[in-house]
Formats: C-alpha cells, sequence, structure tokens
C-alpha cells in the first residue's frame, strides 16, 4: 500500500512538473521574462496573514553546577534532551531571559524550577527571588500563547529577598503577578502525613507508571491551593492525599492563550537515580506529554503533530569518529586510510594542526576536520591568559581552519572556555558522556555555561563530549593479548551505540588514539565494525563541525504553520542560515496519502511510515509544503 501511494504521489507531481514546464515555456517565448525564483514562488505561495502556529522552542533555565565549568544537573539534561527528542528545539539560558521581552519572544515554552543544583541559592541566581516586572512580563508572555513548567516557590520572594506572603496570608493575582496564569491561590500549609498521588488523569496520559511517589513524614510547609479548584481552567494531574483529603499538587492551568504547569514538588520533574522522584522514562513521558500539548491543531485534522528532527536528512542518530594525533606516523597514517574507508569523515584533534596538515595526503585531509588538542593538562585552572591563548592556538591557524577543541583527560580551564567562545570556536568536545554506568553528560549538543561568584555566563560554544572510554582503556591495560581486547572493545562500543545512543536518537563521540587501535587491522576492527553498524541503522556519519553547524542552525529556524481552506501551509525559514537537511517529522491520521501532497518547494517529502511524512529542506534559507488536511 505505501508503494502505491509513494507511486500515485509521484505520478501526481510529475504531472504536474510537466504542466508547470509547459506553461512556463509558453511564458517565456511570449514575454522573454525569466522563471520565478523558488525564493518569488514561495512568497506567491504564502497566506497574507500571520501563521496560526509557530513550533515551538523551549529554554531552559539553569546555571552550570558543581565547579561552574560546563556540567549541568541531570535533571536539566534529562529535560533538555527529552525536548529535543520530542521535536522541539531547545537551549539552555540563564535567568536574565525574565528581564529581556525580545528573547522572552524567542521561545515559547520555559522550563524554570527553584531545585538546589539548577540554580545556585544565592539571589543573584534563585529563581525564587524575583521583581514584580519579571514576573509581570512572565504573566503577559504566557497569557500570549507562552508555556511556563515552574516549581514550589517560583518568584515567592522579590530579588531583594522580601517574602510576599508576609504581606499577605496567600498568594493570588493581587500579591503575585503570576496569580491569574497558576489558576489557584496558594499558601503555605503543613502537610505531615499527605502521600504523592499520580492519579487517574496522570495514569491515562501515562506520563507516571508508580501511582504513589512520596510520604511526607514528618512537618512539611509547602505552597498548595488554599480552595477547591476551577476544573474548567485547571487539569490536576497529580495530588497530596492524606486519608479522604486530597489538595493538587501537580496541575495544568490555561491563561490567555498559553498555559503554566506547577510542580509543588519539583523533585518529580529529577530522576530517582539523583535523588528525585521519578524515573528517567517517566521525565521524558511529561515532556513528550507537554509537546503534544502546545501542538494544537484539533482532533479531526488528519495532520496530528509537526515536529523538528534532530538530525540532518531524519537520521536516527549520529556517529562521530575523532582520532587524538597520538603514535608514530605510520600507525597514524594507516589509522586515518583504514577509517576513512568506511567513514565518509572524521574529527583529529592536534596539538600541531599545520604539521598534521602537511603530513596528510590531499586526498585524505578533505575527508578529515582538524580541530585543536590542548598541549597540557597541568594546573590548567590557573592559567595565565597569554598561555591560554597559546594553548587554544589564538587567533586559529590562517593555513588550518580550526572549530573544535578539546582538553586532555577530564581537565577544564574557565580562561580556555572563555577564549574559546570569544574566538569563535563552534565546539568543545572534552566533557565525557557515560549513560551505560551512570547518568552523566548529555546525549546531545549542548551549550556550555559558566557560573562563578560573578555571576552566570551563557556561552555560544556547543560542548559534544566523546564517550567516557577510549581505546587506551582496552589496549594500555591487555597490551600481550590485542585480540581479546579489541574484542572487548567492539562489544563495548556497539552496546553504547545500541543500548544507548541509537534508541535516544544521540549523538555518539568515539574517541581513539593511532597509537593503540592504529596498531593493526585488529585494533581498528572494532571502529570500522561500529561504523558500519551506524551506516546500516539510519545513523548519520560525519565530523563535528558538521554536526555543530547542523544544531545551530535548528536551534534557531523559524517553522510557521497556516490552516486555509483544507490545507495545512508550512513555511521552514532559516534567515540568513542554509537550512539544506532540516527535517520535519508530520504525524499523519490513517487514511492520509501521498496523493494529498500539493505543493513542495525547495524540499522533498518522504513517507517514512503510513503514520509518518519527513519533510527536508533543501539548499537554501526557505521551504515550503503544502499538504491538503
Amino acid at each position: 500500500m505505501r508503494d502505491k501511494f509513494i507511486m500515485t504521489g509521484f505520478k501526481n507531481q510529475l504531472r504536474h512538473c510537466v504542466i508547470y514546464c509547459l506553461v512556463l515555456w509558453g511564458m517565456l517565448l511570449i514575454t522573454g521574462c525569466s522563471p520565478p525564483s523558488v525564493d518569488e514562488r514561495i512568497q506567491s505561495e504564502l497566506p497574507g496573514r500571520a501563521p496560526d502556529f509557530v513550533v515551538p522552542r523551549a529554554a531552559i533555565l539553569a546555571t552550570s553546577d558543581g565547579e561552574g565549568l560546563g556540567t549541568f544537573s541531570d535533571g536539566v539534561l534529562l529535560a533538555y534532551e527529552a525536548l529535543n527528542r520530542a521535536g522541539i528545539p531547545t537551549r539552555i539560558c540563564d535567568r536574565t531571559i525574565l528581564a529581556d521581552s525580545s528573547r522572552l519572544g524567542d521561545y515559547s515554552i520555559i522550563i524554570a524550577s527553584t531545585l538546589f543544583g539548577y540554580h545556585d541559592a544565592d539571589q543573584r541566581f534563585s529563581l525564587t527571588f524575583m521583581d514584580d516586572d519579571q514576573l509581570k512580563l512572565l504573566n503577559d508572555w504566557i497569557f500570549d500563547g507562552g508555556v511556563l513548567v515552574a516549581g514550589e516557590n517560583f518568584g515567592r520572594n522579590s530579588r531583594e529577598g522580601h517574602d510576599r506572603l508576609v504581606d499577605s496570608a496567600e498568594l493570588n493575582s493581587e500579591t503575585w503577578l503570576l496569580g491569574d496564569a497558576i489558576g489557584v491561590t496558594l499558601t503555605e500549609q503543613n502537610l505531615e502525613g499527605f502521600e504523592l498521588s499520580l492519579q487517574a488523569d496522570s495514569t491515562e496520559t501515562k506520563i507516571w507508571r508508580t501511582k504513589a511517589k512520596y510520604l511526607l513524614t514528618k512537618p512539611e510547609w509547602l505552597l498548595a491551593p488554599s480552595a477547591r479548584v476551577d476544573t474548567t481552567r485547571v487539569r490536576v494531574l497529580g495530588s497530596w492525599k492524606n486519608l479522604d483529603r486530597k489538595i493538587p499538587a501537580v496541575w495544568e492551568s490555561s491563561w490567555g492563550s498559553g498555559r503554566m504547569f506547577y510542580f509543588s514538588d519539583f523533585r518529580l520533574l529529577h530522576p530517582n537515580l539523583d535523588g528525585g522522584l521519578s524515573s528517567p522514562d517517566e521525565i521524558e513521558n511529561f515532556y513528550r506529554y507537554l509537546a503534544a500539548r502546545v501542538f494544537p491543531l484539533d482532533e479531526r485534522s488528519t495532520i496530528e503533530q509537526i515536529s523538528v528532527s534532530p538530525w540532518y536528512r531524519g537520521h536516527t542518530a549520529v556517529l562521530a569518529v575523532t582520532l587524538n594525533a597520538t603514535g608514530e606516523e605510520e600507525s597514524f597514517e594507516r589509522t586515518i586510510s583504514s577509517l576513512l574507508e568506511d567513514a565518509p569523515a572524521l574529527t583529529l584533534f592536534t596539538s600541531h594542526p599545520e604539521t598534521v596538515a602537511r603530513r596528510l595526503p590531499a586526498d585524505l585531509l578533505q575527508r578529515v576536520e582538524i580541530a585543536s588538542l590542548s598541549k597540557s593538562d597541568q594546573q590548567l585552572s590557573h592559567l595565565e591568559p597569554q598561555r591560554a591563548r597559546e594553548l587554544i592556538h589564538w587567533p586559529p591557524s590562517t593555513a588550518v581552519s580550526i572549530r573544535g577543541f578539546r582538553f586532555p583527560r577530564l581537565a577544564r580551564a574557565r580562561s580556555i572556555f572563555e577564549y574559546l567562545d570569544l574566538a569563535g570556536y563552534a565546539y568543545d568536545s572534552s566533557l565525557p558522556v557515560n549513560h551505560q554506568d551512570y547518568y552523566a553528560g548529555s546525549l546531545y549538543p549542548v551549550n556550555l555555561m559558566l557560573t562563578d561568584q560573578g555571576g552566570s555566563t551563557e556561552l555560544k560554544l556547543l560542548e559534544m563530549g566523546p564517550i567516557f572510554r577510549d581505546d587506551w582503556s582496552f589496549y594500555e591495560k591487555a597490551p600481550s593479548d590485542r585480540i581479546q581486547a579489541a574484542a572487548m572493545y567492539r562489544d563495548f562500543l556497539l552496546e553504547a551505540w545500541s543500548g544507548v545512543f541509537l534508541p535516544r536518537n544521540g549523538l555518539m563521540v568515539q574517541i581513539g588514539d593511532p597509537q593503540f587501535e592504529g596498531e593493526s587491522e585488529a585494533t581498528l576492527e572494532p571502529v570500522k565494525v561500529l561504523i558500519n553498524t551506524a551506516l546500516a541503522d539510519n545513523g548519520w556519519v560525519t565530523n563535528l563541525a558538521t554536526v555543530a553547524d547542523f544544531w545551530k542552525m535548528r536551534e534557531t529556524v523559524t517553522v510557521s504553520l497556516w490552516r486555509t481552506d483544507n490545507k495545512v501551509q508550512i513555511l521552514v525559514s532559516g534567515g540568513e542560515q542554509d537550512i539544506a537537511g532540516l527535517t520535519l517529522k508530520v504525524a499523519v491520521s490513517a487514511d492520509w496519502s501521498m496523493e494529498r501532497l500539493e505543493a513542495a518547494l525547495n524540499g522533498t517529502v518522504q513517507m517514512e511510515s503510513d503514520r509518518l511524512l519527513n519533510l527536508i529542506s533543501n539548499s537554501g534559507n526557505r521551504s515550503f509544503y503544502s499538504l491538503h488536511d
């Protein structure tokens, strides 16, 4: 049936194309005019009004945890991955966005937790402390269509530290400018003896698997609704329950065109493996539910949901093969040549980029991205500015375009991060990712955040962390039995790809050293098997600079949608950026067929399954699709 749909659609498109070309040819003969450009044709198709819907972008408000050098709380990373996987381009931002209406307007969803580790307890960072003008800006933003997910005590105190509950026994629309958006009046109540119960509504949406989550066994004063909620505006997803008493604990309220999700205990969106109350799968379920709730097409529509695929041309996951430039010249060139027999491209980190570029034959060099490897790991945290410049090759070499950087094993330095960002580097690839033994690092490229006593700094620099074990972990520890070490390394790589990165649609950055894996074809075999496995799994095998460029484009692209005359019209716009390969995933009803495709300008349409379309942009900065609804 699918083949029939595709063939019928192809014939219809071919017929339309022939007719269009004949008419156009006739016009050219008569008028001598040049044919309209693709952009002109797109412009002529657009409705003369504002779009009915813009595919949302999300911001997660957080500061860097730990030493303030780019790592984030597990809950932040889970939210970041879940939203991006659900097709909502997402960025991590600092709280200054709440005082800037133009920046706030770039996003449709804000995730704002007051938990420690998401924001330092200091008033400069904590979302418990907010001015009235910031609350007013958020309130208006929600009314105009924004979606806020917030936690306990959000905005309860002024930035000067004044508790708004001191002036009144409750937080309502008069005392707290989010009172209308939250949909209820809040008071502080002692909930000792109450159990957090996730009731029928949340069970129906399949968010949480375990109904009973948490019992308060000692006095605990929390903000909770003081009266019965208005169910026309508020949907309760979980309650505090004690015998026959129930008090809403998690709810969703509507306000104007937008909505607010409130968690009286935000640990429901933090993983239980790190002190939270929910499993990673349950947290993913919530953000999937959120993504579905912000898509406004009615139940009668055959177009059920539109999302932005994480990867180029809708690839399932990404593999980047990277090498640290080590070893003798023979093993170095053998490693690169052998890997490029299977991989379309790879990334090579070296502290001597000009020398390496001269060593590589031209046919290999054009398929190798050269990036910078720090020369030393000694006292990086105390580097003088001039030494930091030397370590990152400041400015980047004119002979070799360098866009990425890697620190030596687990070492990091604030001054280098700052210089990398200032110099226009696209990414760093140092912070390890480990979702096999425990939860660490992001499966997607994530923008770095630096935090110190002076405040937080949101960098343009992306972190694309490598997997936590490299070839050294296997070959150096078993120097006498390379065959056994290679088998163990192969199993580790395939388990990481098939068990972690592929099912979660992530970016796997393999890291190797020619002095180990380049010793022979036997030691190279694990990586070559990994490459071919990724290609067979519809993985995108490319270099890190290409991934960084695509991710930054995806983060800022605008997808607008119009409903008119039983049609859905979709415009994808990248501004000044080339949007080649950007893919929209369109979920359709079972009776939709390719015959309903009316136009695809500067883009192609693929039917991935009976219920899923891929709309893939061609090279250029805009593409347009018209689908019969």
